[in-house]
């Protein structure tokens, strides 16, 4: 039980005692530990529930913390066992300062609300979000490891996006049914957001896709160096000689596989130019595509054009649309 104080030691600076006049509060500092690494026995499970305000938390390796209700967090986390959000629990992030995510456990959260301000999390742990993403805060920094929303096409999971920016891998399914999903990425400077609509048929059960923002220019797959085979394109009128060297859209199907059937049906992609420097006219930009393939000799080697459904905005601030099927890296 949580709210007994009975079941809570605390450390003195020499030895842990039980805590028998307070629970833990949003100055603690938490620690869940395994018998072995806490040097005596609480609970023969290791497993403890989690709730209110705290500092930090610490899990060690062999323990599990269930989140149940609202935590609200203001330090960082230090996992080396597994966290998991019981249904309808909601784990808040609101430091004053950056936040971490570390120490190689399982993540799973239910609801993750990030509400730092403009302070970063990063994160050097992949994690699972299985219902909301609510992004209030500032930079998701992940890199590599990958932040996953949802976990099937029955349970797609969603993201309420205000302020921030994800400047790693983000991957998200889709219900097998029509519909669309943001993809808030960028670097740690800009938002450069995608947003993908199956607004034509499904994409399949249990498909996802996996984006990300990379700066620079992206490189031929069969190892030619920087990508520019297919250039010029002429297209609508336009000569197309080249790309914007800022960076681009790496987009990736159900597990890395170009054969799955999320890359069959026709959708709509919209990239958010976001101070894009070098592009100076938002009416002669167009989406650049390169197609990824199973087949590692065709696999992002050529450039194609897409038509522009539209462009909105001004030249540092833009949206493009364009229709397509398939997956690959985008550029413009």
């Amino acid at each position: 039980d949580y709210a007994d104080v009975l079941n809570w030691y605390k450390w003195t600076g020499t030895y842990w005692e039980i805590s028998s006049t307070e629970l833990p509060n949003d100055a603690s500092d938490l620690f869940i530990l395994s018998n072995a690494e806490a040097g005596l026995c609480i609970d023969e499970d290791h497993i403890a529930e989690i709730t209110g305000s705290l500092s930090s938390i610490t899990i060690g390796e062999a323990a599990e913390a269930d989140l149940n209700g609202i935590v609200q967090l203001s330090g960082d986390i230090d996992n080396g066992g597994i966290i998991n959000g019981l249904t309808n629990s909601e784990l808040r992030l609101m430091g004053t300062m950056s936040q971490n995510i570390a120490g190689g456990g399982t993540y799973q959260f239910y609801n993750l609300n990030v509400s730092n301000g403009t302070n970063s999390v990063v994160l050097n742990d992949p994690i699972t979000v299985m219902n909301l993403l609510d992004m209030k805060g500032g930079i998701l920094e992940n890199g590599n490891r990958v932040i996953t929303i949802g976990s099937g096409s029955l349970n797609p999971g969603s993201i309420a996006y205000t302020s921030g920016v994800i400047t790693g891998k983000l991957k998200r399914y889709f219900a097998n049914a029509t519909g669309s999903k943001l993809f808030p990425v960028g670097n740690s400077s800009f938002l450069r957001d995608a947003t993908i609509d199956f607004n034509f048929s499904s994409p399949g059960i249990n498909q996802f896709l996996t984006v990300s923002f990379e700066e620079g220019v992206p490189q031929d797959g069969n190892g030619g160096g920087m990508l520019t085979n297919g250039l010029p394109i002429v297209m609508s009128g336009l000569n197309i000689i080249d790309f914007s060297d800022a960076g681009y859209w790496e987009i990736e199907p159900t597990n890395g596989d170009y054969s799955s059937s999320i890359c069959f049906p026709n959708y709509t992609i919209t990239l958010h130019m976001n101070e894009i420097a070098d592009i100076s006219d938002i009416n002669y930009t167009r989406i650049l595509k390169s197609s990824g393939s199973n087949t590692a000799s065709l696999n992002h080697v050529e450039w194609s054009g897409l038509n522009a459904v539209s462009s909105i905005g001004s030249i540092s601030d833009f949206e493009i649309t364009s229709i397509t099927n398939g997956f690959s890296y985008f550029a413009a």
